[in-house]
């Protein structure tokens, strides 16, 4: 029976059933129940709202009275008996359903009814906080459109690969830039000191719908965004599944996409993605491909190769710059030197020299060895004494 179909009157009322008349269905009424079920939500603690999820989802379907045990909510709330028998009298007073004992007996059960347009906003707003809702042993009721946009978060959109119209979650809404939301998704992730895997939640959930365009623009373009990230890493989570890769994941399959390598994707690359990482965590490695951290590592070292070679060439062209400035310098000693001093450097030369240039290359070596590399050597000397306040030259004069 559809709430807003009916008179709408405030929560607390015991008898929903009676005061919902199926009078006006107006907006102005779905916006009061939705305030009131909003209000409500935000009230009751982590635990109220797993055990009213928990009870909603055991439903077969939302359009029937059916019987539960509510004490069995404690294991798929993962609660105590107390907890829950303290919060299902709540739900009750709020509006989600009405509850009467069964006609054999408490221990066979309460007979459940749900006012399914209430309990689908609740599911809504439980879904866009924790990002999945629970197994109650896989008790669903069938899919309608709002309970699709509860329990998925999808919107039909046009493939761009096949053209044809398939669910995939939507993207539009970037909800994660709300500070107090992401805060409150962390802590249910863990209760006390961050490890690895926590913190590379944050860093997931944290990125926005611009910051993840920006970074995975062909993805985007597939309407995969912070909403698959969400509900990847919950699920993984959930399960104790490393979520590690995803990042590195999300850069291999922008890869693929530039590169025209994704996989043949029937329900689109969107789905495929979905599927891919939120069962396995990791996606395929195709040849060529780098993470950002290899590719910056692989440019390093590039960019280090490429220094050390600009050093050898500095050091070459030093060094050729040092030969020329010395060979200028042989040149002006040499034409300094009368034939009579060269004959005698000649004959200072154990082996015979009979070509000119024999001649240069001996000469030169003389001139290197005893002219040039004492000339360095008394320069420096007489830099030394001049530091030291000798005013004197540190080396004797060489006479040739």
């Amino acid at each position: 029976m559809n709430a807003t179909a009916r008179k709408y009157e405030p929560q607390g009322s015991s008898n929903y059933s009676d005061q919902y008349q199926a009078s006006a269905d107006t907006d102005h009424l779905r916006k009061l129940m939705r305030r009131d079920i909003a209000g409500f939500y935000n009230r009751i603690s982590v635990t109220g709202k797993r055990i009213l999820a928990a009870l909603i989802q055991a439903a077969p379907t939302m359009n029937e009275p059916f019987t539960y045990v509510v004490t069995k909510l404690q294991f798929p709330a993962r609660c105590s008996k107390l907890s829950v028998l303290r919060t299902i009298p709540r739900g009750e007073e709020a509006g989600l359903f009405s509850r009467v004992d069964h006609e054999s007996g408490r221990r066979h059960g309460s007979i459940i009814t749900l006012y399914k347009e209430r309990c689908e906003f609740f599911l809504s707003l439980y879904k866009q906080e924790y990002g999945l809702l629970l197994d109650t042993k896989h008790d669903r009721y069938p899919v309608t459109n709002a309970v699709l946009a509860a329990k998925q978060a999808v919107k039909p959109y046009q493939s761009k690969a096949e053209g044809n119209s398939v669910p995939q979650p939507d993207t539009n809404a970037d909800r994660y830039k709300n500070p107090v939301l992401l805060d409150r998704q962390i802590k249910n992730l863990s209760g006390s000191e961050e490890n690895e895997e926590e913190r590379w939640a944050r860093r997931l959930l944290s990125i926005s719908t611009d910051e993840f365009q920006i970074l995975w623009p062909r993805l985007h373009d597939e309407r995969f965004g912070p909403d698959q990230i969400r509900q990847i890493i919950q699920h993984r989570l959930s399960f104790n599944e490393t979520i590690l890769d995803i990042e590195n994941s999300l850069h291999a399959a922008e890869w693929e996409l530039e590169h025209e390598t994704f996989p043949e994707a029937r329900k689109g690359h969107c789905n495929y993605l979905f599927a891919t990482l939120k069962n396995k965590g990791t996606w395929r490695r195709p040849v060529g491909f780098l993470t950002p951290n290899e590719q910056a590592l692989a440019n390093a070292k590039k960019e280090k190769a490429i220094i050390r070679e600009l050093q050898e060439l500095d050091k070459k062209k030093s060094k050729e710059a040092d030969m020329a400035a010395r060979d200028e310098k042989f040149e002006v000693w040499l034409a300094e030197q009368t034939p009579e001093e060269l004959q005698e450097i000649d004959e200072l030369c154990s082996m015979p020299i009979s070509t000119e240039a024999t001649k240069r290359s001996w000469r030169k070596s003389y001139w290197n060895k005893n002219i040039n590399r004492n000339a360095t050597r008394n320069q420096g000397a007489r830099h030394v004494s001049f530091r030291s306040g000798q005013g004197k030259a540190g080396t004797a004069r060489i006479k040739i």
